[in-house]
């Protein structure tokens, strides 16, 4: 039984930790034909930019682990431009947001760049699942979307909450990094 709630710091994912296949497997099952998304013809970089009821706090709340909180606009730039510099090219990025284009303009302007269609939670959840790597808040959707398919996910230091990649990788493959210089060749080896 999952229950999803946190008791004395047990976190969200502790017993579904090596189920991500069939629980992948069974919400794909249970998800009417027009909801699931395409396989994507080429790898993409997810972002997911939470705001919605997500509030502003300062970079050193963020580091203390400050829960429900918004990430800044030019951390998911950086980054995006340190794993596009690692991996030698402007991969595709698809941005997943509850917020507005205009709140999140300064990245949808950056090269290659695009935001989801937006049809529903369960479409953008899956289509996360199939994101070369997630660059994203401390959201249980970015959560979801990394554990499901096991995708490598890149938090901002003191957000990650829980570790949900259960392979085995030479690398780190969910590292809390603030700026595109700690983006590790050694990751990007991976990815590609």
């Amino acid at each position: 039984t999952f229950r999803n709630y946190r008791e004395n710091n047990t976190r969200f994912f502790k017993e579904l930790l090596g189920e991500h296949e069939a629980l992948k497997r069974e919400l794909l099952r249970v998800t009417r034909e027009q909801y699931r998304p395409r396989r994507p013809p080429e790898p993409f970089i997810a972002l997911h930019i939470r705001r919605g009821d997500f509030s502003e706090v300062s970079a050193g709340m963020l580091r203390a682990g400050h829960g429900n909180a918004r990430v800044p606009l030019s951390w998911f730039i950086e980054i995006l431009r340190g794993v596009r510099r690692g991996l030698g090219r402007d991969v595709p990025a698809v941005v997943f947001t509850d917020g507005t284009p205009e709140l999140i303009a300064t990245v949808l302007s950056e090269p290659a760049v695009s935001l989801a269609a937006g049809r529903t939670a369960i479409h953008d959840l899956l289509l996360m699942s199939e994101a070369l790597v997630i660059v994203g808040s401390a959201s249980g959707m970015t959560m979801w979307g990394s554990f499901l398919g096991q995708v490598p996910r890149i938090s901002f230091p003191g957000q990650r909450k829980e570790r949900l990649i259960t392979i085995a990788a030479p690398t780190e493959l969910e590292p809390e990094w603030e700026s595109s210089e700690q983006v590790s060749p050694d990751f990007c080896e991976f990815l590609r």
